[in-house]
């Protein structure tokens, strides 16, 4: 009886999951509509924000928009007003946000109700930020599992879900390793086992399953030629190594310098 309900449940969550890949993703929190234009045209999925969302109205590919679920980005006056002054565990001074108890109910019932205002947007799913943090694993693990199941059809890409990659696997549709720049610095800081460890993790538990990895680096005006340079190319060969899709953007997420194609073809912008 246990295997039949195991078989059962496995379908039922393959059938959850779009489980897609694509073969050239991009990330843009800008408002240049002439940038959107020129750059993202050709693109197959992009991961956006709600307040760009009418700039990349004419765009064909999947729009994928921004959700922070461990975190609350607005004042504490905000947080007050809609109830949700008991889910605050502590402040994010480098970002000057709000950090949220992830297994809170309010809360959990507050990024329901934001998933819905994204579908009724027009988003074909959500990147879900701030999923990452330690001691919060189960709340992060609960969310996942309630969005998948409020929204059964969408794309969900979480971002640096470390600690809960496996155990979210079967709702989400891929993952972000953000900052997989910093790969090349830990290694010479002592610190490059780890990253090795992670993408070995990655690879086994998403990649060759079927589910990619969009691996994001930052960087400004100089990684243009820094890619071109030995440390650039290396960086490049480890995304290949692990089959990750690799792009390069600045920090504030509103310009591209160079983007993985099939993970082949270097472009410069």
């Amino acid at each position: 009886m246990k295997k039949i309900k195991i078989i059962a449940l496995t379908i039922l969550l393959s059938l959850l999951t779009t489980n897609l890949t694509f073969a050239d993703y991009g990330i843009y929190y800008g408002t240049n509509k002439n940038y959107v234009k020129k750059t993202f045209s050709k693109f197959d999925l992009m991961i956006i924000q709600p307040y760009n969302f009418n700039l990349f109205k004419n765009y064909t590919g999947k729009k994928i928009c921004y959700l922070t679920v461990g975190e609350f980005d607005g004042s504490e006056n905000e947080l007050n007003n809609l109830g949700l002054k008991e889910a605050k565990v502590g402040i994010n001074n480098e970002w000057n946000s709000i950090i949220m108890n992830m297994s809170n109910l309010k809360w959990q019932n507050y990024l329901l109700n934001k998933s819905n205002e994204l579908k009724t947007m027009g988003c074909d799913g959500m990147f879900l930020d701030t999923i990452w943090n330690d001691g919060q694993e189960l709340g992060g693990i609960e969310i996942v599992k309630k969005l998948r199941s409020n929204w059964k059809n969408s794309i969900i890409i979480p971002n640096n879900p470390h600690n809960i990659k496996k155990e979210i696997f079967d709702y989400v549709d891929g993952a972000m390793f953000e900052n997989f720049w910093d790969y090349g610095t830990k290694a010479k800081s002592g610190d490059g086992e780890w990253y090795n460890e992670l993408s070995n993790e990655y690879k086994k538990e998403y990649v060759d399953k079927g589910k990619q990895v969009y691996a994001l680096s930052y960087g400004n005006t100089f990684v243009k030629n820094l890619l071109r340079k030995k440390w650039g190319q290396e960086v490049l060969q480890l995304a290949n190594k692990y089959g990750f899709q690799l792009i390069f953007s600045d920090y504030n997420l509103t310009k591209i310098y160079g983007y993985k194609v099939n993970r082949k073809l270097i472009k410069f912008k």
